[in-house]
């Protein structure tokens, strides 16, 4: 037993434990490069009704398509978007007016007034050999979107844009579109976010005026374009997240001092906590602001944590751990690397 010991105490030793640090920095790196391909999507997925087959024989299609050109803006962690975009409808003027189809919005959007409406050079009429009207509407909405954001800053998200038009009756429209019909520019302005898929759905959306009065609600066609997003750059989790590594790795190195220089441990010990509590205030600029925690809470929590034992054990029991300093260096790095595990695949 004391030979183990003495083996293990090699780790208070400064060089050893630089080494320590590397390994145990490339494990977490690797975890996080697989917890990043993992794709965890957490998004609510806009609310929408499938229309059945058999009743959809008895509506009037209105062809649908969307081109989305490009984002203006495209701020993740503030759910602030901004596109650019082309929609365009084919429809039967004798059932339905081009006034009506005018009235499309965007769920939780606004169309800008630089774009529809604004200026009439923004809409394109055809008539079509069929009998039928083209119409297209080059747009500009600002929107925001679903997003779930415990995960962050290592998270994926599912974007939705809400096409709507409360102007019709779902018991008489729908919009008929699919893949085909819906193109996404391959230059999107995406920065730090690579986009891994896209789809589309068709079908109608529900106003519920009152729940025992059915008359008073209403049914409107409805379509939605998704796009999964994943993190592409490392830059936002090195970050949040290396000054805590710095500053909790510094900490260790006080178990490479001789315990006889107790002001000098005390004092590194005692600045770790306030250090890492001054760093939240940076962290929580950077976060998105939501009322739940997210991940970078907890993992903010564990450095803290592992901190303040560090502070208790150089504080009360300094003389008494002397000779266990190499265990204790290799049990927080253990803590480290399972908390952090834990967090990025246990947890939700």
């Amino acid at each position: 037993m004391k030979r183990v010991l003495i083996q293990l105490n090699r780790f208070a030793n400064p060089i050893e434990q630089v080494f320590l640090m590397a390994f145990t920095c490339l494990v977490l790196v690797g975890l996080t490069y697989k917890a990043l391909n993992s794709h965890k999507i957490f998004d609510a997925y806009p609310h929408i009704l499938q229309i059945e087959a058999q009743k959809k024989q008895n509506l009037t299609p209105i062809k649908t398509g969307f081109f989305l050109r490009n984002f203006i803006d495209f701020d993740m962690p503030k759910n602030d978007f901004l596109f650019e975009g082309v929609v365009w409808f084919v429809f039967d003027s004798k059932k339905v007016s081009q006034d009506i189809i005018e009235k499309f919005s965007f769920n939780k959007g606004e169309i800008l007034k630089d774009g529809l409406l604004a200026n009439r050079n923004s809409m394109f009429k055809r008539e079509m050999p069929d009998g039928k009207t083209f119409v297209r509407y080059d747009v500009r909405v600002k929107f925001t979107s679903n997003l779930n954001y415990h995960f962050f800053p290592i998270d994926s998200h599912k974007l939705s844009i809400v096409l709507n038009n409360k102007f019709l009756d779902a018991n008489k429209f729908y919009f008929d579109i699919d893949k085909t019909q819906t193109i996404f520019s391959d230059s999107l302005f995406t920065p730090g976010w690579t986009r891994i898929n896209q789809d589309v759905e068709s079908g109608y959306g529900q106003t519920i005026l009152d729940t025992h009065n059915k008359e008073l609600n209403s049914t409107f066609p409805r379509a939605i374009f998704t796009m999964d997003f994943v993190t592409s750059s490392f830059r936002d989790i090195l970050l949040i997240f290396l000054p805590l590594f710095v500053v909790f790795f510094l900490s260790l190195f006080v178990f490479s001092f001789n315990p006889h220089n107790k002001d000098i441990i005390l004092g590194i010990s005692a600045s770790v906590v306030p250090a890492i509590l001054g760093y939240r205030f940076v962290i929580e600029t950077m976060s998105p602001k939501v009322s739940y925690f997210i991940l970078s809470d907890h993992i903010f929590t564990m450095f803290l944590i592992l901190a303040f034992l560090l502070f208790f054990m150089n504080t009360f029991y300094i003389e008494k751990l002397k000779n266990y300093h190499g265990i204790l260096i290799l049990t927080f790095h253990s803590l480290l690397i399972f908390s952090w595990t834990y967090l990025l695949f246990l947890w939700k």
